[in-house]
């Protein structure tokens, strides 16, 4: 199991297959708009998979719409996310990951990362109950059902948040001391039905910039063949890749994965049978690996239905150092000591800034797989991978950093021997 090595077969895939400057585009059709300032009917926000999207580029597009003059729709505001499937979570996710931010639902429209951070802090009394705010706020899309209370001062914090299974409501239970030092509790929450809640929140910036929404926004996907009155387009692929790989982001993951089967098979569907996966399997065969080597369904390493042999990991590793611009994958992956994944780790080492490598956790595994090269300049490819053991997850860390660092502080000939086995 590769835990979030499998990023590695997704991120090469997605560079691979779509370019490192492909990118993402949000639009917004409509008919056309009447002298009034009126659009007579439905005006559709379509998705492509932006991971990347937040609530400030819905508003760029409502600004757009408003130029134009619009000044009302007499229609609703509807969805269209049909480039991807309908399934919204990997295959074999655990149940009980559901609300917690790196198992964020997956849709061809997302916005915010598909979650919303939210925080406590103390009331005015012990006893009172603590205060919560969200970022986004988004409640028009959650119902908070707080039972939190402030704690005497000094007692120990003790904060759940979670959100009940296939609905919205937020449940956030315990105590935060009244003088807390850090003043605040925060977590991040997901959401269900990412389409529907970024239409919502197209909605919300429509109304912000004076564009009157006669009628309610559809619940279910729509297509209106009108003209693209406005567009949202994201960072190129070269510079999304980082904020996947260094942060170890799963639902940028996914939505590249799905991204992969719908720009090369017309859909992005999930699974091992899906089109994502036969996309990828059919270029990782192109690159000289073995089929029967890996198993891939899903794009992040989330499930543990994801197999892969390090020699594999590593095949896949050298052929960016072989290609004609390595640089916009190695450089996506965390720095040791520096950055992501690895900044608080091998500090002070030969490995501290020289080792770019990306890291995989889930329970029982943990993988690193990069790049580092020794004392004397002499480039390695490495994958280490732990799996089914049981015990503290940072004694596998602290091997994987031993081994690095090891190979950072070794002495190699440049060209082996040819007694050499």
């Amino acid at each position: 199991m590769p835990a979030s090595n499998n990023k590695l077969l997704t991120g090469s895939a997605a560079l691979a297959l779509l370019g490192s400057e492909f990118r993402y585009k949000t639009e917004v059709y409509s008919e056309p708009v009447g002298p009034d300032g009126m659009v007579p009917g439905d005006v559709l926000l379509k998705g492509s998979g932006d991971p990347s999207l937040i609530t400030a580029d819905l508003l760029e597009l409502a600004r757009t719409l408003k130029a134009h003059g619009v000044t009302a729709i007499a229609g609703r505001v509807v969805y269209n996310d049909t480039l991807f499937d309908a399934v919204r979570l990997g295959e074999a996710w655990e149940w009980d990951d559901e609300p917690f931010d790196y198992c964020a639902q997956i849709s061809a429209l997302n916005i915010n990362r598909n979650v919303a951070t939210v925080t406590v802090t103390p009331g005015d009394a012990v006893g009172a109950p603590a205060g919560v705010s969200l970022e986004p706020e988004m409640r028009a899309v959650y119902v908070i059902d707080n039972k939190a209370v402030t704690g005497a001062e000094g007692s120990p914090p003790g904060i759940v948040i979670t959100r009940a299974r296939a609905t919205n409501r937020i449940q956030i239970s315990g105590s935060i001391p009244i003088k807390y030092p850090k003043r605040a509790i925060e977590d991040q929450v997901t959401f269900e039905n990412p389409s529907a809640v970024t239409c919502t929140a197209f909605c919300e910036v429509l109304r912000q910039v004076g564009i009157t929404v006669l009628n309610k926004q559809a619940s279910e996907p729509a297509s209106i063949d009108y003209k693209v009155v406005a567009a949202h387009e994201s960072q190129p692929l070269k510079s999304l890749l980082p904020l996947m790989n260094k942060p170890s982001d799963n639902m940028f993951a996914e939505c590249f994965f799905k991204t992969i089967g719908a720009f090369t098979r017309h859909i992005g569907t999930n699974g091992a049978s899906g089109t994502s996966a036969q996309a990828i399997r059919t270029w990782l065969v192109s690159i000289g690996i073995n089929q029967a080597q890996f198993r891939q369904v899903d794009g992040s390493g989330l499930s543990r239905q994801n197999l892969v042999s390090p020699a594999s990991i590593v095949r896949i590793l050298k052929h960016w150092t072989a290609g004609k611009s390595p640089d916009s994958f190695v450089s996506s992956l965390p720095i040791a000591g520096v950055d992501g994944t690895l900044r608080s780790r091998m500090k002070g080492t030969g490995a501290q800034g020289n080792c770019r490598a990306k890291t995989g956790s889930v329970a029982y595994t943990s993988s690193l797989s990069g790049y580092v090269t020794t004392h004397n300049g002499v480039d390695l490819v490495f994958s280490v991978m732990v799996n089914s053991y049981i015990g503290p997850s940072s004694d596998c860390r602290a091997l994987q950093d031993k081994i690095v660092v090891a190979l950072s502080n070794a002495d190699l000939p440049v060209e082996p021997k040819k007694d050499t086995p």
